[in-house]
């Protein structure tokens, strides 16, 4: 998350996955940084296996670690992310600095709401109602049920009979889905 970078000089020289955006330390220039970290082992001889540690544990971590490029969902802004993941779990989601929309930012949603993507409450098949209980059922029953009723709606009640809502929480693809549907 970057907090320790934030508060901690010596953190933040460490860090160097997190440069330029977690505190004042992360902004330095590369050659200054460098110059940093050699000062910072020669005043503390202590910390030169502290970094030694830090660099090979962050390489290790490196190859472990899958970087995604993506787009936010939750509005239509557009701002851009790489979502960083292990073995098919996400486990950061980090701004796109050279994103024209959002650069190093995000808001809340974006940078912590993705915690659904990985719920075990998150639905993974289309549920339909049989009498009183839900049923799992295949895509194209579910779409044909879908299309069944939106035909029978538009036949007895006309066009007027049918009305969606859409909202800035829907992407641009998806808004312009709704306004063909519609």
């Amino acid at each position: 998350c970057g907090q320790c970078a934030t508060v901690c000089p010596c953190n933040a020289m460490m860090e160097v996955d997190m440069e330029g955006n977690a505190g004042y330390m992360t902004d330095l220039e590369p050659g200054s940084l460098a110059a940093m970290i050699d000062l910072t082992k020669k005043a503390e001889p202590g910390y030169g296996p502290l970094f030694a540690v830090s660099d090979s544990e962050a390489a290790m971590r490196e190859e472990r670690i899958e970087k995604t490029k993506t787009v936010c969902t939750y509005c239509g802004v557009g701002c851009s992310f790489d979502v960083w993941t292990k073995d098919r779990e996400v486990i950061k989601v980090q701004p796109q600095p050279e994103s024209p929309a959002n650069k190093i930012s995000s808001c809340v949603k974006g940078k912590f709401g993705w915690d659904y993507i990985d719920s075990e409450e998150r639905l993974t098949k289309p549920l339909l109602r049989k009498g009183d209980a839900f049923e799992e059922v295949e895509w194209d029953e579910a779409l044909k049920v879908v299309a069944d009723n939106f035909t029978k709606v538009k036949a007895d009640k006309g066009a007027d009979g049918l009305a969606f809502i859409s909202s800035s929480k829907a992407t641009n693809e998806e808004s312009y889905l709704m306004q063909k549907l519609a």
